[in-house]
């Protein structure tokens, strides 16, 4: 559950040691008192081959992301505050990715992603569409075809991969997203993030993030 403009919930699963394999599969859905929602799926392993003797972590995911209501502050730096609108927003991703460990704790690896993406009306607050001519607004309306490319860094003293009790992760990522041609939506994310977990009493564990 969580807090902020509303409140949610979700549910998760975690399956680990896969057919007496390495392997484990994540999904999770989450949605908010708004129906805002978000669903993924992850299916990894870090054994499944190797390059120059080196094993490497392969990992397949997807996820769908529905806001109903997403902020939209007009077109420009200048636009005052009082013309703040709405626009539903929609992102479909599937993409892999490969992480090999080059020293130890230490791994680095490529991502690659396709999506669709789109912005339109909503039916919740003032429309960014009533306001603003839609015509003015690039790609609104539109599904949106985007390639994501990028790399990890990642710093890894956690006492297991899965369902870790101690130590932490931390990581550095950088993705370049580029649109398929139909207008120039691209542009680059840097990620930084860290997890670490402190044991508690019997099987309990804090993860601070």
């Amino acid at each position: 559950a969580g807090c902020g403009n509303g409140f949610g919930g979700g549910v998760g699963i975690l399956q680990t040691d896969l057919l007496d394999s390495n392997a484990s599969i994540e999904a999770r859905y989450e949605i908010n008192i708004r129906l805002d929602s978000q669903a993924s799926f992850t299916f990894s392993d870090p054994k499944l081959f190797s390059v120059a003797g080196q094993e490497v972590n392969f990992s397949v995911y997807s996820s769908l992301y529905q806001n109903s209501a997403s902020l939209f502050y007009g077109i420009g730096p200048s636009m005052p505050e009082s013309n703040q609108t709405d626009f539903a927003y929609n992102n479909l991703l599937t993409g892999i990715g490969l992480d090999f460990t080059v020293f130890e704790k230490i791994a680095v690896g490529p991502h690659f992603g396709a999506r669709l993406v789109r912005g339109g009306t909503t039916q919740q607050g003032t429309s960014a569409d009533t306001v603003f001519p839609a015509a003015q607004l690039p790609g609104f309306g539109q599904w949106l075809q985007m390639v994501d490319l990028g790399i990890n860094f990642i710093h890894d003293d956690t006492d297991r991969r899965e369902l870790p009790t101690r130590g932490g992760r931390r990581q550095f990522r950088f993705t370049s997203y580029l649109d398929a041609g139909q207008g120039d939506f691209g542009f680059q994310e840097y990620y930084v993030g860290a997890r670490q977990y402190f044991p508690l009493w019997g099987k309990n564990v804090l993860e601070v993030r």
